[in-house]
């Protein structure tokens, strides 16, 4: 994950590193203020069609190649994507 400038923060997932998961990318994604009003951000709201503008690489080609279907549904958009980019298996504990 990336960001922009110290006043700006756009949070990017390209899913080349394997320590991140897709789910600590949204939960990452979900905890950004909203510019327009400075409360938690309003993504959350309609994150399935936030997500492609936050997406890069390899993240956003196999995004490209999901069914419109899937893209459009976040539930399925979700499964799909963290079961692809599930980070480092972590050991309970």
């Amino acid at each position: 994950m990336q960001s922009g400038t110290s006043t700006t923060r756009h949070v990017v997932f390209d899913g080349a590193n394997e320590t991140i998961s897709f789910s600590d990318f949204v939960s990452r994604l979900e905890g950004l203020p909203d510019p327009a009003d400075l409360t938690t951000s309003s993504v959350s709201k309609n994150i399935e069609y936030a997500i492609p503008a936050h997406l890069y690489g390899e993240a956003l080609r196999y995004y490209e190649n999901l069914d419109q279907d899937c893209q459009e549904d976040w539930t399925r958009l979700r499964d799909a994507m963290a079961s692809r980019f599930p980070g480092a298996m972590r050991s309970g504990g």
